[in-house]
């Protein structure tokens, strides 16, 4: 026999085998043999205990942080809501940018992160579905009592992280605003602009001509060495801009009165507009170099 022909024969006869399993299904109206196509039901207990140390492994740590703030056990109340507890929203905050390198690039982080979040929700969701079918599938045709407490403690399991991993969700949905506008600020302040932050600590305690001077000097100094365009005051400058739009965007979209974030952006802010105007005479040279050359 060909291979073409082996292979032709093998097929057929799997799918007569599919078939056929399919049709005795349906006239005894029992579940196909566990071991033929789905797992079994320790399997699926099994699978049930992964999927729940999964979720608590992503999430469980915010949620005792949110419960304990709080003071929310098994039901959860709505007025969480309305006392912020800024510091809690910050401490979570820290440890997301810290975890996941929002500096590279905060919008797509923190976006790909409620992703996740719902994914996770939505797979520990589905497990229960399975879960379920598994139970009333022992309790009606395959009596198994040391199994069916293994399965019903599982699905109390599920249904607890389940819930502890939707409170997350709602927690972080509802102050989406803080969290958006705290990945922008910690951005700038750990990573983009830490330099040009601790010359201003250094050089403009005191509104003299003279230290304002060396400021000057020192800033032009490390942004000639940290760029290698060919105007480097013009990008530079076009970058600040983004950002204090960026600031002045959040700020004004907070949903709630977050005051301590709300003071860092408005700092930030007016700081960056600085670090621009003492740049105007710089950048001012940049526009007729480059107009000189075209």
């Amino acid at each position: 026999m060909s291979f073409i022909n082996r292979f032709r024969f093998i097929s057929t006869k799997n799918i007569l085998i599919w078939i056929g399993v399919g049709y005795l299904t349906g006239l005894s109206g029992t579940v196909v043999p566990e071991r033929l196509f789905i797992p079994s039901y320790q399997e699926v207990c099994n699978t049930t205990y992964t999927v729940i140390h999964d979720a608590d492994k992503l999430y469980g740590e915010y949620c005792d942080q949110i419960q304990h703030a709080h003071n929310i056990h098994e039901k959860y109340d709505e007025e969480m809501y309305v006392d912020l507890k800024e510091s809690l929203l910050r401490n979570i905050a820290t440890d997301l940018c810290k975890k996941r390198n929002i500096m590279y690039d905060y919008v797509y982080n923190f976006a790909r992160y409620n992703e996740e979040l719902a994914s996770t929700i939505y797979r520990l969701r589905e497990q229960r579905k399975i879960l379920c079918r598994y139970i009333e599938n022992l309790e009606n045709k395959h009596p198994d009592p040391c199994m069916l407490e293994r399965l019903r403690k599982a699905k109390k399991a599920l249904k607890k992280c389940t819930n502890r991993t939707s409170l997350v969700s709602r927690y972080f949905s509802y102050h989406e605003s803080y969290f958006n506008l705290f990945a922008i600020t910690w951005t700038l302040f750990n990573h983009q602009y830490p330099t040009e932050l601790q010359l201003i600590d250094i050089y403009c305690t005191n509104n003299t001509h003279c230290i304002l001077r060396c400021f000057e000097e020192k800033l032009k100094a490390f942004i000639r060495h940290k760029s290698s365009c060919t105007y480097p005051f013009i990008n530079y400058v076009n970058l600040l801009d983004k950002f204090i739009t960026e600031l002045e965007t959040g700020n004004i979209h907070l949903t709630r009165n977050y005051k301590n974030l709300s003071s860092d952006a408005s700092y930030l802010t007016s700081t960056l507009r600085f670090i621009r105007f003492v740049l105007t005479d710089a950048l001012q040279e940049d526009y007729q170099k480059r107009g000189s050359r075209n």
